[in-house]
């Protein structure tokens, strides 16, 4: 079991907490086994997708009126948690899945949240998030975010126009959430999503983000030309998607599975190893992951904050904190263990995909940095960026 030092403090109802354990069930019963294998062959693991689906995880957030879990922002953390510590490359694409599927439930009307989600709850349909693009910053101070385009060609039809880049899932999702740039906008005012068929002509995957950064997730860039989709496949309101919660519930997910990742190695390291010689360096590493399970909890706790700029500074410190704490306290157990010495190896491998994954802990610091030098300090420094001289 997890010391309850390592615990993480979040108050979850009694049908989250059946969750939570069913989750951890799963990750530790099933994923955990064969993430190895995968991890060495490259292999999309087909069967933990399988197991996720057979066991109604894959409907974390989609309301329990369509037969999902319907889990909070808190419970969504927990179990995101958990997961990261069965197989990390798995929880990396759900969290992708998991968000799409909470932009559906904040923004989609009744009859596009009947048609959407039983393909997740009942077919065991994945969904990828297709946001991404090379070059292109979503904190742009001019506020042009996407190059990629959706015009609306008549009363029941669009057609997006674009390129997408590191899209997990890219050969197994049914429907890629490609975030774009409504024709008459070059802001951020005009973004809009859609749910666009994998199957609709006109997409090219392009598989060329090799490398051991992102074993199985079947990681790729994906083309969009003149691709034709209903008018019913549009999500929202322009300007809605920065106000959905989209990306705090990315950034809570992402932080929390990285930071399981360094919890699964430090926990198989202590089972292992622990012995009187190595308390010392044992305990430190077990005082930064409760520091780094405190930082995580605090930006959970700020989702229900109305201001939105404190909500964004507490995630970033939590997606800046939690993957650099995990990949440090696995370089130090490799350097004890010795290199290559599976689980700890891979495991390592897995946490440093963290620096590959947009936006990347450097950006994210940035942005903590730009927030004291503009004078708006971060409530968990505890002092106001005045005082520094």
């Amino acid at each position: 079991g997890v010391p309850e030092f390592l615990v993480f403090p979040t108050p979850y109802s009694a049908h989250e907490e059946r969750t939570i354990a069913r989750v951890r069930e799963v990750s530790q019963g099933k994923l955990w086994p064969r993430a190895l294998g995968y991890h060495q062959t490259g292999t999309f693991p087909t069967g933990a997708y399988k197991d996720l689906a057979d066991t109604g995880l894959l409907g974390l957030t989609i309301p329990q009126k369509y037969g999902g879990k319907e889990l909070s922002p808190l419970a969504f953390t927990a179990a995101m948690l958990e997961l990261g510590q069965g197989d990390p490359s798995v929880a990396n694409t759900t969290n992708m899945h998991f968000v799409v599927n909470w932009f559906l439930r904040e923004l989609a009307n009744a009859k596009q949240k009947a048609y959407f989600f039983p393909k997740v709850v009942n077919h065991g349909e994945l969904f990828a998030a297709c946001t991404s693009e090379a070059e292109v910053r979503w904190d742009d101070p001019a506020g042009t975010v996407l190059t990629t385009t959706i015009k609306r060609l008549n009363d029941t039809e669009y057609v997006i126009n674009g390129k997408k880049w590191r899209t997990s899932m890219a050969h197994t999702a049914s429907h890629y959430c490609v975030a774009a740039v409504l024709e008459g906008y070059a802001t951020k005012e005009g973004l809009v999503i859609a749910m666009v068929p994998s199957n609709t002509p006109g997409i090219t995957i392009h598989e060329d983000w090799p490398g051991p950064m992102m074993w199985s997730t079947d990681s790729c860039s994906i083309e969009f030309a003149n691709c034709i989709i209903p008018a019913t496949h549009v999500i929202g309101k322009p300007g809605e998607l920065p106000e959905s919660g989209l990306f705090v519930l990315f950034s809570l997910g992402y932080s929390a599975l990285y930071l399981g990742i360094g919890l699964s190695g430090f926990l198989a390291f202590v089972r292992e190893y622990g012995s009187r010689e190595l308390d010392t360096i044992i305990g430190s590493m077990a005082l930064e992951l409760n520091r780094a399970l405190t930082v995580l909890s605090e930006a959970v706790f700020a989702w229900e904050e109305t201001d939105k700029e404190p909500i964004s500074l507490a995630t970033a410190h939590a997606k800046a904190y939690c993957p650099k704490v995990a990949h440090k306290i696995l370089q130090q157990i490799n350097n004890i263990v010795g290199k290559e010495k599976d689980p700890y190896h891979r495991l390592l491998v897995d946490a440093e995909a963290a620096w590959h994954m947009p936006p990347s802990p450097e950006l994210v610091q940035a942005r903590i940095g730009k927030a004291l030098r503009l004078d708006e300090a971060p409530t968990f420094l505890g002092f106001r960026s005045s005082s520094i001289s």
